[in-house]
């Protein structure tokens, strides 16, 4: 599916080998010798992706990535009352508990069911720290410290949906991109999920003008693309989004020092 939308798109104006098995410099990746090293820790090392803070900005627990100083970029109005929100891929669940914070009515959080629910490589391995059960872990111990009422559904948004899951007003699809087989499957699935908005966040290829996708290599099997920037609202409009608007740019900074360049849209049916 993602071959022929590829060619379709980009066939008078990208040449075949734009789609290419490579290696990413140090502003796309981490250069730690192992590629995305917030999820190559050893498996005894505290997992905490996000930095939570509860209620009133008291720190929880400092994470792998810390969204707070970033949140003006993602566009999510400070009043979400009577909203009903989905986050896919919530991670520690920094966007879902903090839609609820703001008052939304019902929110929604996924988590792949298992490390082998994860869209791998058939020819890599992976012995490292089982990511969706240290997310689910730290999930499930903010949500009791936070008095939270976010629900857990697990979930792989490539996977064909559940006709009870139904619509949201608005759907968080943060930096997925990197670790989905098939992205245009995903985004229309998103889609379909959307009632009224959907809220992309993704790293992108700096400086890559040509609406492309770049083949990461490292050892880890969930590692898929980076796509060039200017490749996501052609994609959102493809799957049947009518408006595409950025909301913000910026340097997704690691714990360890390691930087992403990454942007968010907002997507409306």
């Amino acid at each position: 599916m993602i071959t022929k939308f590829i060619k379709s798109l980009v066939s008078k104006k990208l040449p075949r080998n734009k789609v290419e098995n490579t290696t990413l410099p140090r502003d796309i990746i981490h250069s730690t010798g192992n590629g995305w090293s917030e999820t190559l820790e050893p498996s005894d090392t505290p997992w905490h992706y996000h930095t939570l803070r509860g209620q009133h900005g008291e720190l929880i627990w400092q994470g792998q990535y810390d969204l707070y100083p970033l949140w003006k970029n993602f566009g999510i109005p400070d009043d979400l009352s009577g909203q009903t929100v989905l986050d896919i891929g919530t991670g520690s669940g920094f966007f879902a508990f903090e839609c609820e914070k703001r008052g939304a009515s019902r929110v929604v959080a996924t988590e792949l069911a298992g490390l082998s629910h994860w869209d791998s490589r058939r020819n890599k391995t992976y012995s490292g720290t089982s990511i969706p059960e240290a997310n689910r872990s730290d999930y499930n111990s903010a949500r009791a410290l936070l008095n939270s009422s976010v629900e857990l559904m697990p979930l792989n948004i490539s996977d064909t949906l559940p006709e009870q899951i139904g619509q949201f007003d608005i759907v968080i699809f943060g930096s997925l991109m990197t670790h989905i087989m098939d992205p245009v499957r995903a985004l229309t699935n998103l889609r379909s999920l959307t009632k009224k908005k959907a809220v992309i966040i993704s790293s992108y290829l700096p400086g890559e003008t040509k609406p492309c996708l770049q083949l990461i290599q490292t050892p880890r099997p969930f590692d898929w693309w980076v796509p060039a920037k200017c490749l996501i609202p052609e994609m959102l409009k493809a799957v049947g989004f009518s408006s595409v608007v950025e909301t913000g740019d910026f340097i997704l900074k690691h714990q360890n020092g390691d930087n992403h360049s990454q942007a968010c849209w907002h997507a409306t049916p």
